[in-house]
């Protein structure tokens, strides 16, 4: 207290430093959301093993190398079909982890001497064992991508540590560390996601499509049905369920979004269906899906100005953050991507 006026000043600055210093680590520890470990439906991926056919022959099949398969087996097995979704932590998206999706990925295992022939590739060190990675062209330029490897290294390292009752999964996985490579074959960032069809060609001429929310997704609403959060009720007989918001009208070139906003994990899959009033036809339901995606449906040019209802239901009942209304169908929207 006996310093002069001009080293006052500056300890008074220094110590202000030091306690914004301490406030910021201290916000950051409370704020800083600890990850969960890795589940088989919360963020881990796992290579999908055949329990009818043996070790030798799944491992083939995963490899792309059945013209080696003895005695006509002709079947296919694919590590991750079609695109799959991952947050900043190279976690997958999930039934319990319903995070922001940062990258789809299509990826699958390769014979390893096809990858490293045809494509870029590298060795990554993953629990004692070396990994060969490949990119096909249209991912060559992710090869050092920190949350591509993150998901790399993920994957492997739980599947080294995944049991299974039916089958040895460990020989499985360490079989294909072995002899094949890791192959990142596209990578997609959130802005050019598309919907997925899955109607199968059942829908007579409708148009049924599910794509993950992301920020890129806002549409002109034509008509707001319904917008908030609510209390799904549990699912007892396989008819009951809650109408959320009014019954309403899609008008030719237009289109409804049902989004599943927000989920929990008590209830982390919901139950919709869409109902034309018009005719009291049931259009379509869908079982289980998950929070966090966006459902499309265009009808028929039959059904326009035909009106139409959603009713939800849980297969336990908790608050779900639900989003529905039409928009314009936009061009070309409706041709989307097909996938399994």
């Amino acid at each position: 207290m006996r310093t002069n006026t001009k080293n006052r000043k500056i300890l008074v600055a220094l110590l202000a430093v030091v306690m914004i210093a301490g406030c910021v680590t201290a916000t950051s520890l409370v704020f800083e959301e600890e990850l969960k470990p890795l589940s088989e439906f919360g963020g881990a991926f796992t290579t999908h093993y055949n329990w009818g056919n043996t070790l030798e022959d799944n491992v083939l099949s995963t490899l792309d190398m059945v013209s080696d398969i003895k005695d006509g087996l002709k079947w296919k097995v694919y590590s991750i079909p079609g695109t799959t979704y991952i947050d900043v932590n190279g976690r997958k998206i999930d039934t319990y982890n319903r995070t922001e999706p940062y990258y789809g990925v299509e990826k699958e295992w390769k014979e390893k001497s096809f990858a490293i022939e045809n494509m870029t590739t590298k060795t990554l060190s993953i629990e004692g064992k070396d990994v060969t990675v490949a990119f096909a062209d249209k991912a060559a330029a992710y090869q050092d991508d920190k949350v591509i490897e993150k998901m790399i290294r993920n994957q492997i390292a739980f599947e080294l540590s995944y049991h299974d009752d039916h089958y040895d999964h460990q020989a499985f996985i360490n079989e294909l560390i072995s002899r094949g490579a890791y192959v990142i074959d596209e990578v997609v960032t959130p802005e050019n996601f598309k919907p997925v069809d899955f109607s199968f060609g059942e829908q007579n001429g409708d148009f049924l499509g599910r794509k993950i929310l992301t920020k890129f997704d806002k549409k002109d609403k034509i008509t707001d049905v319904f917008n908030q959060k609510t209390v799904i009720p549990k699912n007892i007989d396989g008819n009951q369920g809650v109408q959320l918001g009014n019954s309403f009208v899609i008008g030719s070139g237009e289109s409804l979004a049902i989004d599943i906003k927000e989920t929990t994990d008590k209830m982390p899959l919901v139950n919709w269906a869409i109902i034309n009033v018009t005719t009291g036809e049931l259009v379509y339901r869908t079982p289980g899906e998950p929070g966090g995606y966006r459902f499309i449906y265009t009808p028929r040019e039959a059904y326009a100005n035909h009106a139409f209802k959603v009713v939800m239901s849980g297969k336990e009942s908790d608050t779900a953050h639900i989003e529905i209304f039409t928009y314009r169908t936009g061009e070309g929207e409706a041709a989307a991507d097909v996938t399994n």
